[in-house]
């Protein structure tokens, strides 16, 4: 996601739309932009969607998109599932 923040503050510059990283879990509504949301999946406008690595499969690097309202449950299941990889780890170690 380097490249992509990178070209967001280039176009933040150029007063210019945001660039996502695309994914298979990309979807847009044409022609308004609008992103789905993950987890409540509304579709959103693009100044309210966050991008980050799906929890549930990190190891993949998948991307999932979630709105504003919708971080809260992003960061509770990205903890959730590093506890999971912990106890899994734990288990593995004994």
């Amino acid at each position: 996601m380097t490249i992509v923040g990178v070209l967001n503050r280039v176009f933040q510059k150029n007063r210019m739309a945001r660039c996502l990283t695309g994914d298979i879990g990309l979807n847009v509504s044409i022609p308004d932009l609008k992103v789905k949301c993950h987890y409540c999946k509304k579709y959103k406008s693009l100044k309210g969607i966050h991008e980050g690595i799906d929890p549930e499969n990190e190891g993949r690097k998948s991307i999932i998109y979630y709105c504003k309202k919708c971080k809260n449950i992003y960061i509770h299941e990205k903890k959730k599932a590093a506890e999971k990889r912990k106890k899994l780890n734990e288990a593995l170690n004994l």
